[in-house]
């Protein structure tokens, strides 16, 4: 527990905790159960018990391997699982920014029609305002019977006066 503790924040998710705890509770299993004919005094024990004891040994290994396989097993699926959690998360993430980017790309379309549409207005009426000045000049000028007197007008009514 005290290793757990010291882990870094980073590392104490979910999956790290069930693979740490996973193979702690393997090493308990598989060095937890001291008996005394394990540590040295098989020699005292009767031989017909030695030869049960070593086939109940051998069924007992087999036992302890296949719950090492499964237990493995397990692991390798929470890791999958995780590896599968992750990607799930950058698929969303992954998603949700090119849904945005559409979005955005939307409205560039849109503001890009319309700065077209006000530049088209700015110079229609540029055009207009142009084609009043000299509409306005050459009024200026038949008024004064051909002289270039400089003459004023009104770009509203169009009405001339020197």
């Amino acid at each position: 527990m005290r290793d757990w503790e010291k882990k870094p924040r980073v590392d104490k998710t979910w999956v790290h905790y069930q693979a740490y705890f996973t193979a702690l509770f393997n090493d308990n299993k598989r060095f937890g159960d001291a008996a005394g004919n394990k540590h040295g005094f098989e020699r005292s024990a009767n031989i017909k018990e030695q030869q049960k004891q070593k086939v109940a040994e051998e069924n007992s290994n087999t036992t302890k391997m296949t719950n090492e396989l499964c237990d493995n097993l397990r692991e390798v699926a929470i890791a999958a699982t995780a590896d599968k959690e992750h990607i799930q998360q950058m698929t969303s993430a992954n998603e949700d920014l090119l849904k945005n980017v559409k979005e955005q790309q939307k409205q560039i379309s849109q503001l890009i029609k319309q700065n077209s549409e006000l530049t088209f207005v700015l110079t229609k009426k540029e055009n207009n305002s142009s084609k009043k000045d000299e509409a306005n000049n050459n009024q200026g000028e038949d008024r004064n019977n051909g002289e270039n007197k400089k003459s004023y007008g009104c770009t509203i009514c169009g009405s001339v006066w020197n």
